[in-house]
């Protein structure tokens, strides 16, 4: 069984997913992402079925699979060395107060190399995103933004306690031709694929005119996909390219 899910990025609801994604009724990877509407990031993105349409919503497609298939998530930055610790959070609105018992969004002004919060925007944020480390995996955390001049807002939580790294980008490009060589050395016989890309990869391909390298990447599969604002694969993160890639009997 495979069950892949598209949820409203904005409606702030990672706990319900948690809840649902790891119910023991439902045994089975969730692979997914949030819908990303026109990069405006002020409401809620609307969700439909059939003839129900919501913006506080999630749609659920649950496959029976009769051919072999292969799921993963692939990141495109690397961490660096430099790490610190939040001190203060309120993840239910995904802010993060304060690093290291300072506030957070001068502390990572500095971090990033400038001189001032007036001076951090998305191109900072996008070139210096945030990343929890687990083992050999890391789960980004992008940027939406920065609150009363001192908090730093994000598309997923992230909770006090918990050790972040400042990460730096990589290729883009090599990193989508390892997501399909992966897949290729457990499938032999790819055909097909649905891709959740996040939104700020898709901006950065979108900077670096490598749209349609991307996409020729997997031009020789049938392949569908989103970009989104977040992607689920055991847990809710940003910045990554999360993947179902499908096989032939």
């Amino acid at each position: 069984m495979n069950t892949w899910v598209l949820v409203d990025g904005l409606c702030m609801g990672e706990e319900i997913m948690k809840v649902f994604t790891l119910s023991k009724e439902l045994n089975m990877p969730f692979v997914g992402g949030s819908a990303a509407e026109y990069l405006t990031f002020t409401k809620p993105t609307f969700v439909g079925v059939d003839e129900k349409c919501s913006s506080d919503s999630l749609a659920v497609i649950i496959m029976k699979m009769k051919i072999p298939f292969f799921y993963n998530h692939y990141v495109q930055v690397n961490p660096t060395n430099t790490s610190f610790v939040v001190t203060k959070a309120d993840p239910a609105k995904r802010i993060v107060w304060e690093i290291n018992g300072e506030p957070a969004a001068p502390y990572y002004a500095k971090l990033a190399g400038v001189s001032g919060v007036d001076k951090l925007n998305m191109n900072i944020f996008m070139k210096n995103p945030l990343g929890i480390v687990v083992g050999e995996t890391t789960y980004v955390r992008s940027f939406v933004g920065i609150i009363e001049g001192t908090g730093l807002q994000f598309f997923c939580y992230i909770e006090a306690g918990t050790k972040v790294f400042i990460m730096k980008p990589g290729d883009i490009i090599d990193n989508t031709r390892k997501a399909l060589r992966d897949a290729e050395s457990y499938i032999p016989n790819v055909c097909g694929a649905i891709l959740f890309n996040c939104v700020v990869r898709y901006l950065e391909l979108q900077e670096l005119r490598k749209i349609d390298a991307f996409n020729s990447v997997f031009s020789h599969l049938n392949f569908i996909g989103f970009n989104a604002y977040g992607e689920e694969l055991f847990t809710y993160h940003n910045q990554t390219l999360t993947a179902i890639f499908f096989g032939r009997n």
